[in-house]
């Protein structure tokens, strides 16, 4: 599989795709375009900027050290591991998903999910377990056990088909 490593990714009304592993050290700004990786995405500077605007992120494996902004698209991956989203579109994720503070208009998880702070607009579904803490979406969907470290979920419809674990409030309705 190749490897590229690039210090900046600037473009605008264009789509950049690679089959392989993907690191960026500086900024990401892309207008009107994708990002198709067929590997592992890696945003390796925690200080670098991170924007999408109409466009997606699409790869196996997304590991990002700085925050990433994305208007007008949507992450679709297997594995994600990152500090903080901000999408107004869907972050999807197949298998297993780590993330600090998400904002989301859906969050789909169908293996286990690790993250700390999820508000969605619409939908929070985890077909795996959930290890989070506060919890803010319309309807949520664990299929596993929700363990919650003392926090909170808000939302207007709520199931979990296994065990809720260390939840301090739920306000459903």
């Amino acid at each position: 599989m190749q490897e590229r490593t690039l210090e900046n990714l600037i473009l605008e009304d264009d789509d950049y795709i690679f089959g392989g592993d993907l690191t960026i050290n500086g900024d990401v700004n892309i207008k009107n375009g994708n990002l198709i990786v067929s590997g592992r995405i890696d945003f390796a500077d925690e200080d670098a900027s991170i924007s999408i605007e109409g466009g997606d992120i699409v790869c196996e494996d997304l590991e990002s050290r700085a925050d990433i902004l994305i208007r007008d698209g949507d992450i679709c991956v297997k594995f994600l591991d990152a500090q903080n989203i901000d999408s107004d579109g869907n972050v999807e994720v197949n298998r297993y998903s780590r993330i600090w503070n998400i904002h989301a208009l859906n969050y789909l998880v169908a293996g286990d999910n690790d993250s700390s702070s999820i508000t969605t607009i619409q939908d929070f579904y985890v077909l795996g377990n959930n290890d989070s803490r506060t919890v803010k979406a319309r309807d949520v969907l664990i299929d596993g056990n929700c363990h919650l470290h003392c926090c909170s979920i808000t939302a207007k419809a709520f199931h979990c088909n296994g065990e809720i674990i260390n939840c301090s409030s739920m306000n459903i309705g």
